[in-house]
């Protein structure tokens, strides 16, 4: 599957190039061979996203998720103290 690169050091402005291209050739009925993760052919349809889509996309930290979701212990989150935040820097400040 293809997956854009948060830390690409190109420009923004071609990852929107790219999706007017796809939007294009959906619009004008153009099959390309492109495979990107099933959630972002969900998203595209607005149909709903389970943990599933997450351990497709990104599986240790799906796995990890859905094991302390799954866990038997009732204080295991509260016990881990953590918090599902997803950061990272480029060097396009944004």
């Amino acid at each position: 599957t293809l997956r854009f690169n948060p830390d690409s050091i190109e420009a923004p402005i071609k990852f929107e190039l790219i999706g007017i291209i796809l939007g294009l050739a959906i619009y004008n009925g153009v099959i390309l061979d492109v495979h990107f993760p099933m959630l972002v052919y969900k998203k595209l349809m607005d149909c709903p996203l389970s943990i599933d889509d997450l351990i497709e996309f990104d599986p240790s930290t799906g796995n990890g998720l859905k094991a302390i979701l799954e866990s038997n212990s009732p204080t295991l989150k509260d016990d881990l103290c953590l918090k599902f935040v997803y950061e990272y820097e480029s060097c396009w400040g944004e």
